[in-house]
């Protein structure tokens, strides 16, 4: 890669839920990004006052972090605010994430005079105002100098939504392990007493991750002792706890613990992670939980398969319940196949997701829309390590 001034900084932009796959992203970026080449910093869009956990989590990680506080739909408000954090920081780049950060980062880097890269991680459909929303995001997108989509199917989407082909890389999620909690600490933090095997979920609880097929999941599984437990928030909330309800299950079967803050740190508590999605890009939940050790039973869906196979975890046809639930069974009945297949999803972790190569690969990106090297994949290729 071609030498860069160290002062060469990235303005990050993102309307930040309390987690998700984008905001992991995003601080992983923070935090690893600065042993690169180039400096890392976050415009976050938040609500107009008050503080906010997200922001609050990356200060204490030490992470350059600049509120932009403002109400919900003042985009052009935001964009000014953006762009006067953009001059001020000398930034050479503005690299945006998320339908209001593609927006608004997208009018700031015009209105300053910057190229603008955008990260998709993926569209969730859901209601009609969602899919107004993802629109026009598709529509900023396609005036975006550089895409980044987190799976060979986004990318395929974008291509389909207008975005030009020889602008759109495909570079999926890296992830620098985190420490894990122990077992015992992890269950007491979940609201678990130690004892049968816990089934895991993590995410936001909304149409496109189908949180209500984990609730059937662990009714239906019958498998003495096991307890199902969710890490999230979101619209379904209320839809989970019923569904629950009507199934019977009890506080010591089933339980919806809402969102916590580096839920990673949890994982050690699962005996199986179970993924229940209807859609996805590179999950960061999916490294997650190859990085901690922990087996997987999920739906081979957008960019799974091009990330785990079935010798690393328990795959089922999308949308198939039954295979889903017999997998699960699976990853419980055989511990030592559960093993071998968290030895081999470790194995990818390292060689195939280490946050060094992701983040040599994202730079080469602002090198070349920056104009410093050529582009260094044939139009429409994977910036991949081979």
């Amino acid at each position: 890669m071609t030498t860069v001034p160290r002062h060469c900084a990235v303005l990050h932009v993102l309307a930040p839920a309390p987690v998700g796959g984008a905001e992991t992203v995003v601080r992983s970026l923070l935090a690893e990004g600065n042993a690169g080449t180039f400096r890392h910093q976050l415009a976050a869009l938040v609500g107009a006052q008050g503080s906010h956990q997200y922001v609050d989590e990356l200060k204490q990680l030490r992470c350059s972090v600049i509120p932009i506080h403002c109400a919900h739909r003042r985009y052009l408000h935001k964009a000014l605010s953006v762009a006067r954090v953009a001059r001020r920081l000398r930034v050479s780049i503005i690299h945006t994430h998320g339908y209001q950060g593609d927006i608004v980062g997208g009018i700031a880097a015009r209105w300053v005079g910057l190229p603008v890269l955008s990260t998709a991680h993926g569209f969730t459909g859901g209601d009609w105002k969602n899919q107004f929303y993802e629109h026009i995001d598709r529509v900023a997108l396609r005036h975006a100098d550089a895409v980044i989509a987190v799976s060979d199917s986004l990318r395929s989407l974008l291509i389909q939504a207008g975005c030009d082909p020889t602008k759109v890389r495909v570079i999926k999620n890296g992830i620098a392990p985190q420490p894990v909690l122990p077992r015992t600490e992890a269950l007491r933090g979940l609201g678990l007493a130690p004892g049968g095997p816990v089934l895991g979920w993590v995410g936001r609880l909304s149409h496109e991750k189908n949180p209500l097929a984990f609730v059937d999941l662990v009714h239906e599984l019958a498998v003495p002792g096991v307890r199902g437990v969710m890490i999230g928030d979101g619209p379904l909330l209320r839809d989970v706890e019923e569904s629950a309800a009507r199934l019977g299950l009890c506080a010591k079967e089933f339980s919806a613990v809402g969102s916590l803050p580096a839920a990673a740190r949890y994982m050690s508590a699962f005996d199986v992670l179970v993924m229940t999605s209807r859609i996805e890009g590179t999950p960061m939940v999916l490294l997650e939980a190859m990085a901690a050790g922990v087996p997987i039973a999920t739906y081979a869906v957008g960019g799974i398969p091009m990330v785990v196979d079935s010798s690393m975890a328990y795959l089922a046809e999308p949308a198939n319940l039954a295979q889903l639930i017999d997998v699960t069974r699976s990853a419980l009945d055989d511990p030592g196949d559960a093993r071998n297949r968290v030895y081999q999803a470790r194995a990818a972790i390292d060689m195939r997701f280490s946050p060094g190569a992701w983040l040599e690969r994202i730079e080469a990106v602002y090198d070349e829309i920056l104009g410093r090297i050529p582009p260094n994949v044939e139009p429409g290729g994977v910036t991949e390590s081979r």
